[in-house]
């Protein structure tokens, strides 16, 4: 801030005939500008102080915000109703509103109305959906020796060991959504009845070699899978096995493989495979929220081909590249957001590409260091768990790797060290604006009483229209 010191009587004049007035008038919008990013900078910090606060002090955990159709709900629900003698039904709020069940898992024990019970030589099938789901779970409630002719574990946590517990009375399987399935090689032997089978949005499973040895098989779906073959397509058609795959499904394949091609270079480590694949998705995916439901639904196919898509595309085809490049990764789900683990140097980290290509500052500081918030951060780091909503302990993540990272000794990595600067920046902004703003009110303030000075002290009536020119040109020039 310039300081002028002028004779009080005359300040505005001297200013105007010196010159420095315009100069002066300049400090004073850019004091105005200041002010209004420090305010922008607090508007944006004080929404995440908000949920930092709320969620450390309440220990509270945010509404689920409903992300599919009523009519979804409602057909949902009707399935429900026409099965409920049949069927076990657990799910989280995201698939049925409407719904609550008297059925409940309790440290991977399947309770109903505070029983305990198992499903050893039972009819009843199960539809256990969006659920944090482990082996220890199914072994306890004994579904390996159900009757179970219909399981259905879609968005679970399942792996592949969870496999081993299925019954082989199974006639139908869901596993759609289940992000860590990753090989199912023992399906065959373990379910060897199965006719209708529901792979869809599987990321991480790349062979389907198991699926020639389903010798019951009648149906199969296996929507945006990125590993379909023409060799897969000719034996389902040839041996009449009813399916929805298109040339688009084999396009898909060949397309991700050909993007891995062109940018990973072959002596690149795995630190610079996830930061080129990062790069990619969020240079080919512009976020509409409009495209919520179809992103949803064809996670894979609605990029590839619109270059549009919400967070389960950016996570999606994030994952899909970084498998494909040799990357272990998965989809992690919570509420209605979802975004990466990826494994690197032995250790497990968070990558939200959706949400650092969403912020143009953390997009360049990518380019230009190689690292920005949400990219590579630690997922024990309890200040980052509590940043944002995203990573609380209910995300829909595997038991294993929930235990290795939980088991893992991290160093203090650089993405989380980037939020705690980002927050303490928010934080100081705030002081920066009610300070500033105290001393450009008082700025203002004198300014006026000034004015005011100045014309009383040269006869200058605001309000008289009969002003002679000098004063005239002396007062235009204070308004400019």
């Amino acid at each position: 801030m310039v300081k002028y010191k002028l004779h009080k009587e005359n300040k505005f004049k001297t200013l105007i005939a010196s010159g420095n007035f315009l100069k002066f008038i300049k400090d004073k919008i850019y004091h105005t500008i200041l002010s209004g990013v420090c305010a922008s900078m607090v508007i944006f910090g004080g929404y995440q102080i908000y949920y930092i606060f709320y969620n450390q002090l309440f220990n509270s955990t945010f509404p689920e915000e409903e992300t599919i159709t009523m009519e979804q709900i409602q057909h949902n629900d009707k399935i429900i109703e026409n099965n409920i003698d049949t069927t076990i039904f657990l799910s989280s709020n995201k698939i049925h509103t409407s719904y609550r069940s008297d059925y409940q898992i309790i440290n991977d024990q399947l309770y109903y109305k505070d029983e305990p019970i198992t499903l050893t030589n039972s009819n009843m099938n199960i539809a256990f959906l969006y659920r944090n789901i482990n082996e220890n779970t199914l072994a306890n409630i004994d579904l390996l020796n159900s009757k179970a002719e219909n399981v259905n574990l879609k968005g679970s946590t399942i792996t592949n060991e969870c496999i081993n517990y299925f019954p082989s009375s199974a006639k139908e399987l869901t596993l759609n959504d289940c992000a860590f399935i990753t090989n199912l090689e023992s399906l065959p032997n373990q379910c060897p009845h199965i006719q209708t089978l529901n792979l869809d949005c599987l990321p991480s499973l790349a062979n389907f070699d198991f699926i020639y040895n389903l010798k019951e098989l009648k149906k199969i779906s296996l929507r945006e899978s990125p590993y379909i073959t023409q060799e897969l397509l000719d034996y389902l058609n040839e041996n009449g096995i009813e399916h929805s795959i298109t040339d688009k499904d084999i396009n898909n394949n060949i397309e991700t493989n050909n993007i891995v091609k062109n940018i990973i270079k072959p002596d690149m480590n795995d630190s610079e495979k996830i930061k080129e694949i990062s790069l990619y998705t969020i240079n080919h995916i512009k976020y509409n929220i409009d495209k919520t439901i179809e992103s949803n639904n064809s996670p894979l196919t609605l990029p590839l081909e619109t270059n549009e898509g919400v967070c389960a595309s950016y996570a999606y085809l994030t994952n899909v590249l970084l498998n494909k490049a040799g990357i272990t990764a998965y989809v992690v789900e919570d509420y209605d957001h979802a975004w990466n683990v990826v494994k690197l140097n032995d250790k497990y980290y968070y990558l939200d590409t959706t949400n650092f290509d969403g912020n143009y500052f953390y997009n360049l500081l990518l380019r230009i260091t190689g690292i920005t918030k949400y990219y590579l951060t630690n997922p024990n780091n309890d200040f980052l768990a509590s940043y944002s909503a995203y990573y609380s302990p209910e995300s829909l993540i595997a038991d294993n790797i929930k235990n290795e990272i939980k088991t893992t000794n991290y160093e203090l990595d650089l993405g989380s060290i980037l939020a705690i600067l980002f927050f303490i920046l928010d934080l100081s902004s705030i002081v920066i604006v009610i300070l500033g703003s105290d001393k450009l009110k008082k700025e203002i303030d004198a300014l006026k009483k000034d004015i005011d000075s100045y014309c009383t002290n040269n006869n200058i009536n605001l309000n008289n229209e009969n002003l002679n020119e000098e004063k005239s040109d002396y007062i235009l020039k204070l308004t400019k």
